[in-house]
């Protein structure tokens, strides 16, 4: 993959949103149950908050396809909501899916509004920045927000080498200014690893389908293996079948909520701190 294409720059993202047209995403937000638990868990911390002050002004960048914007509306449609996202094809798709809401190209660490908000929300998108960029979206989001506004963010957590570490979230968060008055967690470690071996059923059913519609397209790594592979008359018949089938059982087993609890459940009992696989935080601005 080359440099212009690879994790995090906007052609990723554009990408990862190839079927904005059609409604969804490649990170199948609006099917798995992991994905909507995310939401569900997130958005139940700040429900009181919105409930309590309105009409607001609230803007959610890197807001993908809008579907956890409009969850945040649905709570209070007095609100007024608007979107930005780095992906092109994400603003076209959530426009056409919720055209009651304003949406907006822009990418981060810059912010695509002049005014100042009530609120911000910025869910599990800052961690795809270095880190100068990641202080400075911050701070460019503490001087949106109007005085005693509020501010929802999430981000995955490790060690700090790829994400942030809990410490680092802390850390920025007080050097910029923001009170943070509550601090969450989802905790996914357990549910991850059983989810893993699906998801990657699933990208080779893609890759599958992309050689069906593009046959002649040169491929390279491991994907030249697999459509050698498919060129083969009984190995590639065999293949595609079996990869059918197991790609619709993962569908089947990625969609339940119940799943994702009983996972839940297990990571907090099991490995306490250790199952924390993403932060999510309430801070505000002081008046």
């Amino acid at each position: 993959m080359n440099a212009t294409n690879s994790y995090g720059t906007k052609d990723w993202f554009e990408r990862m949103f190839s079927s904005a047209r059609d409604g969804h995403d490649e990170w199948g937000h609006q099917w798995r149950a992991s994905q909507k638990y995310r939401y569900s868990l997130t958005l139940s911390t700040i429900e009181e908050l919105l409930s309590q002050r309105n009409p607001q002004s609230i803007v959610d960048l890197g807001c993908g396809l809008g579907d956890f914007t409009n969850l945040v509306r649905s709570i209070n449609p007095k609100n007024i909501l608007r979107g930005m996202d780095i992906s092109r094809n994400a603003v076209l798709g959530a426009s056409r899916k919720y055209p009651q809401i304003e949406f907006r190209s822009g990418e981060l660490p810059d912010i695509s509004y002049a005014e100042k908000f009530d609120g911000i929300i910025a869910l599990e998108c800052v961690n795809y920045l270095d880190e100068k960029k990641r202080k400075t979206a911050l701070n460019n989001m503490y001087n949106h927000l109007r005085p005693g506004g509020w501010f929802l963010f999430s981000s995955p957590i490790d060690d700090g080498s790829r994400y942030f570490s809990i410490d680092q979230v802390n850390g920025l968060f007080g050097r910029i200014g923001f009170r943070i008055h509550e601090i969450h967690y989802n905790y996914a470690r357990l549910y991850t690893i059983f989810e893993r071996p699906f998801l990657k059923i699933l990208h080779i059913s893609q890759i599958l389908r992309e050689m069906e519609i593009d046959p002649d397209k040169k491929w390279s790594g491991k994907k030249e293996v697999l459509h050698r592979i498919t060129l083969l008359p009984f190995m590639g018949y065999i293949l595609e079948k079996m990869i059918k089938v197991s790609a619709n059982v993962s569908c089947k087993m990625m969609r339940p909520i119940a799943f994702v609890r009983l996972f839940q459940w297990a990571s907090r009992t099991f490995l306490g701190d250790r199952g924390k696989s993403h932060i999510i935080i309430i801070a505000f601005k002081d008046e």
